[in-house]
């Protein structure tokens, strides 16, 4: 072929795993899934979720994930907001506990309302096809 290809990035994933691209061409993900993964129900639950990561760009596939200096700086947060608020502190705790969840559910994949259906998260909408989510892989054209 004596063609040169010059590759910013390649992910290659030798599992199930379900993809997207959006439209325009900007923005595609790949999501690695295990389990139950020869069904075609499973084939595009795992491209919804794909297609979720695109939208929504999380951070990090599980809470585990999430960097710890990360949740360890939105505790401090939280909690100098509940003083300043004047609550006591034996509320502080629950009330930090309480918003954590609200900061997981933005950054944290598995923690995420689905895009499409906001009364499941995408957690549950994986189990409920009998998938795990292993690795997702987010990409944005020039990022």
């Amino acid at each position: 072929m004596r063609e040169v290809f010059d590759l910013s990035r390649i992910c290659r994933i030798d599992a199930p795993c379900g993809g997207y691209v959006h439209h325009d061409g900007t923005k595609a993900a790949l999501v690695e899934v295990g389990g139950d993964a020869s069904s075609p129900k499973a084939a595009e639950t795992a491209k919804e979720i794909a297609m979720h990561v695109v939208a929504l760009s999380p951070k990090a596939l599980s809470k585990e994930d999430l960097d710890p200096a990360v949740v360890e700086k939105e505790r401090e947060i939280l909690s100098e907001a509940a003083r300043k608020e004047g609550k006591p502190e034996n509320i502080i705790a629950k009330m930090i506990e309480g918003r954590l969840r609200n900061f997981f559910s933005q950054c944290v994949l598995l923690e995420q309302p689905f895009v499409k259906d906001d009364k499941q998260t995408v957690g549950q909408l994986a189990k409920a096809a009998g998938l795990t989510v292993k690795r997702m892989e987010n990409w944005v054209v020039g990022g």
